[in-house]
């Protein structure tokens, strides 16, 4: 127990550089740490850079080779993973408020849109998630056919969309109420309805159930 908590207590005073370079198993190698303080310094956005930045820019800006890019975007990908996995008591998913806030620092950060369906049972208690499209700075492509083969295969009863604009702005554009016109429909036919389309901006939302734009 006492190993434990020193070991706690030791970790939390470490620098986010010399933590990364102990998780990528170079601990000691100041070359790598100047790089991450570098990174972390950029656009003064701090590890958020990480989220922001492809595995290309980390080589191309900072000089990582491309294992260490890899890497850093494989700890961003399950960093996200585990926080979408913690499940608070009493947590409810059913208004859209909740839900633009759990997907919040998710998808905000993003510098190209991401499309995520979220998977509710019939007392819209979660089921699961899956990223569906990751598209360019401006657009996305959604496939309504996967999110109903993924829909049928979590047993839901309820979808909700999210996706991000990087603009910062969550109005929608028309191709936004096309897409979400055409899953509802969809959904009406598979006896899986949309709940609702949650557009994340710069920490602001856009939901169409909120607007009454859903049935």
């Amino acid at each position: 127990m006492y190993q434990q908590t020193q070991f706690q207590t030791s970790a939390e005073n470490i620098s986010s550089g010399a933590l990364f370079s102990t998780l990528l198993g170079q601990s000691g190698d100041l070359s790598l740490e100047e790089k991450l303080q570098r990174l972390f310094s950029y656009r003064r956005q701090g590890m958020l850079n990480l989220i922001s930045l492809n595995q290309g820019e980390l080589v191309k800006l900072f000089g990582f080779d491309q294992q260490t890019a890899a890497a850093l975007k494989a700890f961003v990908e399950l960093s996200g993973r585990l926080t979408r996995s913690v499940r608070f008591p009493g947590m409810s998913m059913t208004d859209s408020e909740t839900v633009a806030s759990y997907y919040m620092e998710f998808l905000c950060h993003r510098t190209k849109e991401m499309v995520v369906a979220a998977f509710f049972d019939q007392k819209y208690r979660f089921i699961a998630d899956e990223v569906h499209s990751v598209g360019s700075d401006c657009a996305s492509i959604v496939s309504v056919r996967e999110i109903f083969r993924s829909a049928l295969r979590a047993n839901a009863a309820h979808v909700i969309l999210l996706h991000n604009h990087p603009s910062g702005d969550p109005a929608p554009s028309r191709e936004d109420l096309d897409i979400t016109g055409r899953v509802a429909e969809a959904g009406k036919i598979m006896n899986v309805s949309l709940t609702d389309h949650i557009i994340i901006g710069d920490h602001c939302y856009y939901s169409f159930k909120e607007k009454r734009l859903l049935e």
